[in-house]
């Protein structure tokens, strides 16, 4: 019979010459390291587009609620991936500026084909007209409207029960909120796959005061454990002390980064080591999740300038499909090291580096940087001292059985490899492929012996 069968072994044991053509059609080739693309984007004409496309992409068979955020005047919506959770709703935007729902929100909500529209924020944000609109397409509307963005943040939060918060994480038992400046948005941004995926209640802060109505929900859900996002600079020592007063000694785990790249990949880091969600496989057995989003870390640091919409949009696809952000320096153009550090823990993990936004945004450059350190280094052969393949021969062929010894430059049962190292491919004549176990190897020396029928 006419066959031909390749030899396989991973890198560490063959390491040699791509090609050796042998008698009855033999060829022996090293193994080649699959060519992984890994980038993706999610980029609309604008961010009500890029908001529209993740919801729906996120939500493929609809929603039965909808949040609706202003796209420019961002403080109220900070919170909104929390809220987001306990209904399991996505965040679409609408344009404040112009009191426009848009087409790309208007779309996406007969696509979503929602029962009820949630609005964060009050008349400032998402103005009476624009809920005109929205009311005129006979959604149920219910507004989270508070005395400011820390009212409305405690608003949201009021939408939880309890038992509407998940109780084993960090730990079994814990009843966490997350609680982030009001003042800031990539600390609070960063934090909105968590918040949806608890769900969590996301609070807002001042840097150096706890707002009264953001200790009284902290203290009517009986939260025992405090996320906190963000340094001193953030969220002050006093702060903290006064979040413990409410919810108990030792009760604050807080994310102060030297920066807000660094805050990002401290809770990142966290989410991989202690969730199911945010880990490729189980918690603590791999270092990275499957999958990231990538979203401008820039944005308005006080009212009235532009959210990273983006960001926003991708809380609960963050979520749905366990992704955490990981911000980067739109504004030099840079993935940052401490981006790039936690995509290089989790290399050959990641599967998906997902930029949310057009290259405004995340530029092309980051994204093919993320890509790349998201991509594990494949060894150079050229630079391997493993056994090499260097020669075949064909050692006995008969009507129903060929035998072939695969010769090495070096001894390989001194280099430890056992034959379970090794498999064959072989490819019938009719095309149809067929791969062994290494039982049917027989190792000594420097040679494997291959038989079969």
């Amino acid at each position: 019979m006419s066959t031909s069968s390749v030899l396989r072994a991973p890198w560490r044991a063959i390491a040699g010459a791509s090609a050796l053509a042998v008698a009855a059609s033999m060829v022996l080739v090293a193994p080649v390291q699959a060519d992984e693309h890994l980038g993706d984007r999610i980029e609309g004409e604008n961010r009500f587009d890029t908001a529209a496309q993740i919801a729906t992409k996120t939500y493929p068979d609809g929603a039965d609620d909808v949040i609706i955020a202003a796209g420019f005047n961002y403080p109220d919506a900070l919170a909104a991936s929390g809220v987001g959770g306990v209904v399991d709703a996505p965040i679409l935007l609408v344009n404040d500026v112009l009191e426009d729902v848009t087409t790309f929100t208007d779309e996406a909500l007969t696509e979503l084909d929602p029962d009820t529209v949630h609005i964060a924020g009050g008349e400032e944000a998402v103005s009476a007209d624009l809920q005109d609109q929205l009311e005129s397409d006979d959604y149920v509307i219910n507004r989270f409207e508070g005395d400011d963005r820390f009212d409305t943040a405690a608003l949201m939060a009021e939408e939880f029960d309890t038992d509407d918060i998940r109780e084993d994480f960090p730990a079994e038992d814990d009843v966490t909120a997350i609680v982030a400046t009001g003042f800031e948005a990539t600390d609070a941004l960063a934090a909105g796959p968590l918040a949806h995926w608890g769900p969590h209640p996301l609070l807002l802060t001042n840097v150096d005061e706890l707002p009264e109505r953001t200790s009284e929900v902290l203290d009517d859900l009986d939260i025992n454990s405090v996320v906190v996002m963000g340094g001193d600079d953030a969220v002050s020592p006093d702060v903290v002390d006064e979040i413990e007063d409410v919810t108990g000694e030792d009760s604050v785990a807080q994310f102060d980064g030297a920066n807000r790249f660094d805050t990002a990949k401290m809770l990142n880091e966290f989410l991989v080591e202690n969730t199911n969600n945010f880990n490729a496989e189980d918690a603590g057995e791999t270092d990275g999740p499957g999958g990231v989003m990538l979203a401008t870390g820039f944005g308005p640091e006080f009212e009235g300038e532009n959210i990273p919409a983006d960001a926003l949009a991708g809380g609960p696809h963050g979520s749905v499909e366990g992704r955490p952000l990981v911000p980067i320096n739109d504004v030099l153009d840079d993935l940052t090291d401490e981006s790039q550090a936690f995509l290089e823990a989790g290399a050959g993990v990641i599967e998906v580096v997902l930029a949310l936004g057009g290259t405004d945004a995340v530029s092309d450059a980051v994204l093919d940087a993320a890509e790349a350190a998201a991509t594990p280094e494949v060894p150079d052969p050229a630079e391997s001292d493993a056994p090499r393949l260097a020669d075949a021969e064909l050692n006995v062929q008969t009507a129903t059985q060929v035998s072939v010894n695969y010769t090495f430059d070096q001894d390989i049962t001194a280099s430890g490899l056992a034959a379970a190292d090794f498999y064959i491919t072989s490819f019938a004549p009719t095309g149809d492929e067929h791969t062994t176990d290494a039982a049917p190897f027989q190792k000594s020396g420097d040679q494997i012996t291959r038989t079969a029928d």
